[in-house]
């Protein structure tokens, strides 16, 4: 979840980013102005450019932060013109310039300011906003993006103003460069029209009303503006605070520093008003809340851990601490119960304890300066069942106990989560399971995600989805549609398990206010204009027809060996594969058929030109017939040329990509041209992988070379060499690797950032571009820690150090039954982790490093 994302009075439009690669302008005096002036927050910004050429244009900008924040015009370097604006003396990432704005509830605005800086590496900014609602500030971002050093990069976003808000302050941030000065220069901010909300669109709430709640996070930024409040009841009916149930929003600093110095250390000051506006709206209107978040390890103010609440004190013991934890959440339920029961239904007691890296609890700042949390400092490992203990023990009876994480269904995480989780269970302290669900279009695959519910459901466990959205590259129809697809296979998949899931929450309301905005995740655009995805799980009728993609292999002549490494491609009783050579497009279709007619016939549209073949004119098969076709690739693109196959049998018509076939437009997939992959060979076998050293069966099985890379000297100059063998049986596939490396290293907590072998498995060869259920992806580091990417199998590994490096053998079983003949899409990468710490990449076939959400880019393996 974003550790910025806080609260706006504005709902945050569709987003984008440029990098510009020009030259910064540099200039030693301006004709125009003195760059001596310094921003004092007088008046308001205008509506329109400003470029800080001017007094007047520098005046309204001030420096946000707690001591001498300092904004004021450079002529160092500017993007256009002689000057910019400089922010100096930064101590938090929240200091930075900002300046009030005179914003119109209900219209639409567009954002957008360009940021320098030169600090020597890339680091993340943020065009974000303050907002005051009722005296209250919120907080919130417009968007962010990585800059480049030296570059200038352009944040832009659009939002809604809301009706209530007293103030609205635009302002830049940064990530983790709390230090770092920089310039912002050519500031827009136009005024657009305002666009009218469709109150008529389907619920999404009813749709799923009969299988689980459906709820969204929302900022305080929708209480500015009652339409956006209404649109919003009206398609969910649970919350959660995106922002304002956090430590750092709760805690009273100030109290708890007078307490501290009056002898009360242990009894932290808690303040609600940030959170009462979306309890009363759900309390009013009969909605129900989850309480995010008791503890994590961000946004809770690092003072909390320190004596006094004093940035400079030292860290307390921890008895102190257990005391502060304790009674916080005793204040917290104080405050909030019974005044909201039955509206604050679960609590999110614990966030993101553990590791992705190794499925362990994530470490202490003493251990890990740039990982580590203050609560493994001051408690230790117990923190995470102490706040358990204390929820249980001051929560209301009925409020459901939740811990909550990412990547639940990827190993080792998984199996950290089940450990942390059996051992609550066992004492009766946690009820419900939280999968953040922060997912990409190609990964999980469904099938992971019910396999890892699955796992807390068998320990009698509740199961909520808590922060749903999906990375989409971007918001054009074709990725949109993709999008649209997923959230229908993920809602599908969640609905199989519909009886143990009490919600599943959107994280956010709009691509504009997610904090992933430059990656369209959500089900509204900015301007709450429904999506594709939104259609896909209220009124698929919707939609536009899908268009189906499909591939070509080559350079390749045809025969039955290389049309059977081809992907084949289905639709009702027929089959079709695709190979190409430098002039002629190849096709093999196979029609399941056995009534032979006049008026059967296969028909293949390409580009402009259409091809009919007959029956009569194919070859006649136990089961049907099939026909082979070649075409001319004269004037044809390399990629997403228009294609179909229609087959008629006896007048009855079906198709691959049309399935309305009528009319005189032809609704048509696209076929691209692909280089067929590599194809290494499997031989049938079963290693013994019990002794201690490796079983002779494996000398007569011929070996392949993991030995490509886009990267240069990957390889070290030969120094490392990676060579595999691979055996089969009708359930299992045994991969041996032998690999040379003088120079093991697994120091990094990223298990990919480890010398580690890896397999990525598309079994039948389906090449569908997203891991299915029966595809994986498996890496085994040299001191055989497994971790699993992508699918379900139980491996049995083991690794074997030698004199020149490791030999790694893997069993992995197989959801399909293996046959002599079969083709699986298939690669071996090496992550090979140099000596000075960087990681190079050597692979079977695929050099794209795409692998782990694109299963086209695999290499094959032929089973002999």
């Amino acid at each position: 979840m974003c550790i910025f994302t806080l609260v706006l009075s504005l709902l945050v439009g569709s987003v984008g980013c440029t990098r510009e690669g020009e030259p910064s302008v540099t200039t030693s005096e301006s004709p125009t102005a003195s760059a001596s002036e310094t921003g004092t927050g007088t008046g308001v910004g205008q509506l329109g450019d400003n470029s800080f050429e001017e007094d007047a244009d520098v005046s309204p900008w001030y420096g946000r932060g707690e001591g001498e924040v300092i904004v004021s015009r450079s002529q160092d370097v500017a993007r256009t013109g002689y000057s910019s604006l400089y922010t100096e003396d930064r101590t938090a990432d929240w200091n930075g310039p900002g300046c009030e704005y005179p914003f119109v509830g209900g219209h639409t605005y567009e954002l957008s300011v360009w940021v320098y800086h030169d600090s020597g590496s890339p680091k993340t900014m943020v065009l974000s906003a303050e907002v005051t609602i009722a005296g209250v500030p919120g907080y919130q971002n417009v968007h962010r993006t990585e800059c480049e050093s030296g570059n200038w990069t352009k944040l832009s976003g659009t939002f809604r103003a809301g009706m209530a808000a007293e103030k609205t302050v635009i302002y830049v941030e940064t990530l983790d460069a709390p230090a770092m000065p920089f310039y912002i220069d050519d500031v827009r901010v136009l005024d657009n029209e305002s666009t009218d909300l469709n109150m008529d669109l389907p619920s999404i709430k009813e749709v799923y009303q009969d299988d689980f709640a459906v709820g969204c996070a929302v900022p305080l930024s929708v209480f500015s503006d009652p339409t956006l409040m209404e649109f919003i009841g009206s398609q969910y009916s649970t919350f959660t605070h995106e922002n304002e149930l956090k430590p750092e929003n709760l805690l009273d600093l100030e109290e708890c520093r007078a307490r501290a110095a009056s002898g009360d250390e242990t009894h932290p000051a808690v303040n609600i008003e940030k959170a009462l506006p979306l309890l009363n709206f759900a309390k009013e209107n009969g909605f129900t809340v989850n309480g995010h978040v008791l503890v994590w390890y961000s946004q809770t103010p690092e003072v909390f851990f320190r004596k006094g609440y004093d940035p400079n004190g030292d860290l307390v013991d921890k008895d102190t601490m257990l005391q502060r934890l304790e009674n916080y959440i005793a204040a917290v339920f104080d405050a909030l119960y019974p005044e909201f029961s039955g509206v604050l239904t679960s609590w999110d007691v614990v966030n993101e304890a553990i590791a992705d890296s190794n499925g362990k609890l994530r470490p202490s700042k003493a251990d890990d300066p740039e990982n580590g949390h203050y609560w493994m400092d001051t408690i230790g490992p117990d923190y995470v069942e102490k706040a358990f203990e204390y929820a249980r023990k001051y929560a209301p009876e009925d409020v459901q106990l939740v811990y909550n994480d990412y990547s639940v269904p990827y190993e080792p995480k998984l199996s950290g989560i089940v450990e942390l989780v059996e051992k609550l269970n066992e004492k009766g302290l946690i009820d419900v399971v939280g999968f953040q669900a922060h997912y990409q279009m190609a990964n999980p695959a469904v099938d992971q995600i019910g396999k890892a519910m699955q796992k807390f459901i068998d320990m009698g466990l509740r199961i909520r989805v808590t922060e749903l959205d999906i990375e989409a590259v971007n918001n054009s129809e074709e990725e949109m549609m993709k999008q649209a697809k997923r959230y229908a296979s993920l809602m599908g998949g969640f609905q199989q398990y519909a009886e143990h899931i009490d919600a599943v929450i959107f994280w956010g309301i709009s691509d504009g206010t997610s904090w992933k905005a430059d990656q369209y995740p959500l089900l509204f655009t900015a301007d709450m204009e429904p999506k594709y995805a939104f259609w896909a799980l209220t009124d698929p009728s919707q939609l536009p027809p899908e268009v189906l993609v499909a591939n070509a292999y080559g350079f390749r002549t045809p025969s039955d060996i290389e049309f059977g490494r081809a992907t084949a491609y289905e639709f009702g009783n027929t089959q079709f594969r695709a190979l190409h050579d430098e002039d002629s497009l190849y096709l093999y279709v196979s029609v399941t058929d056995n009534t032979v007619n006049d008026l059967d016939s296969v028909t293949v549209f390409f580009g402009e030109d259409i091809t009919t073949i007959k029956r009569s004119e194919g070859t006649e098969t136990e089961k049907g017939y099939t026909v082979d076709v070649t075409l001319s690739k004269a004037g044809k693109q390399s990629t997403s040329n228009p294609f179909d196959i229609m087959v008629k049998d006896n007048g009855t018509v079906s198709a691959w990509n049309d399935k309305v076939n009528e009319g005189n437009v032809r609704n048509m997939g696209k076929l691209s041209f692909k280089t067929m992959a590599d194809c290494a060979t499997a031989v049938y076998g079963k290693p013994d992988m019990s002794g201690s050293k490796i079983d002779p069966v494996w000398d007569s099985v011929p070996s392949f070379l993991a030995d490509k890379s886009l990267l240069g000297d990957s390889d070290e100059n030969g120094a490392v060499k990676v060579e595999f063998k691979v055996m089969w049986q009708e359930d299992m596939l045994y991969i041996l690797a032998d690999i040379t490396d003088p120079n093991l290293d697994d120091s990094s907590s990223t298990s990919y950032e480890q010398d580690s072998i890896e397999i990525f498995l598309d079994e039948m060869n389906d090449r569908t571009g997203t891991y299915g259920a029966d595809d994986g992806q498996y890496r085994l580091n040299f001191n055989n820690v497994l971790s699993v990417d992508h699918g379900s199998a139980e491996l049995v590994t083991r690794t074997l150090i030698t004199k020149t490096g490791f030999i790694a053998e893997i069993a992995i079983p197989l959801a399909n039954t293996a046959a002599q003949g079969m083709i699986h899409g298939f690669d071996v990468r090496y992550n090979n982790i140099t000596e000075t710490g960087l990681r190079k990449l050597l692979n079977f076939w695929d050099m794209t490093d795409t692998g782990w959400k694109d299963t086209t880019v695999f290499g094959l393996l032929e089973l002999e």
